[in-house]
């Protein structure tokens, strides 16, 4: 019986401390945008006011997927929403640098890398935490945070 509890005590400490590294270089990617624009702008070709606006969209993606990341970890998998957010953020990353542009850059850094961001920040903590607050409560943690989120912002 020892032996079981380990194993899943183990399991669950390594998905915690994946979720932890991956929200510390995303939150960190992102905590420095400010100071990437110019070698943006440089590598891709764009205006000030274009890398900006990509930067921004980010942004803002970030804060809106965050609740679409984290129910589609409760209802599927936390591996899931790891694997999708890893592989978008590579591949966000790998197409800003191959590409010039304003419409490639706002594809790969505006909507991967700000989408993916938000995967690998709220979407695994709250996948995480939510089915240690049983079902009624991390739903509802999930409801709230999308209502505070900057989504509604875009309807008005």
């Amino acid at each position: 019986m020892d032996s079981h509890k380990d194993r899943v005590y183990s399991s669950t400490f390594v998905i915690v401390a994946a979720a932890f590294v991956l929200y510390a270089l995303s939150g960190g990617f992102r905590a420095i945008f400010g100071i990437l624009i110019r070698p943006v702008m440089e590598l891709t070709g764009v205006s000030y006011e274009q890398a900006g606006f990509t930067f921004g969209v980010a942004q803002l993606l970030y804060g809106a997927t965050q609740p679409l990341w984290g129910i589609l970890a409760l209802r599927k998998s936390n591996g899931l929403v790891l694997f999708l957010g890893t592989l978008l953020m590579g591949l966000g990353l790998a197409g800003m640098a191959l590409f010039q542009g304003f419409v490639p850059l706002m594809l790969y850094l505006g909507l991967m890398v700000g989408g993916s961001a938000g995967a690998l920040c709220f979407g695994m903590i709250m996948g995480l935490i939510s089915p240690l607050l049983g079902a009624q409560l991390g739903s509802r943690s999930c409801a709230t945070r999308w209502e505070h989120s900057s989504v509604p912002i875009w309807v008005v």
